[in-house]
């Protein structure tokens, strides 16, 4: 039983990161992409333009 509770755990946290956890955080010396399995960071000086587009969204 303990081996199944771990084995829907670790399924549930995948399930999570690729569903609901993707995302690009803006910071004020660059960005942080979090996706699927890893995490980039892109200096902001090698950041030339960001264009938004349909489904883009700001938190105030």
């Amino acid at each position: 039983m303990p081996f199944f509770g771990a084995a829907l755990l670790a399924r549930t946290r995948v399930m999570w990161r690729a569903v609901v956890r993707p995302r690009v955080d803006v910071h004020v010396d660059g960005l942080q992409v979090i996706g699927f399995l890893s995490r980039y960071w892109i200096p902001g000086v090698a950041i030339r333009r960001i264009e938004p587009e349909d489904g883009m969204r700001g938190w105030n």
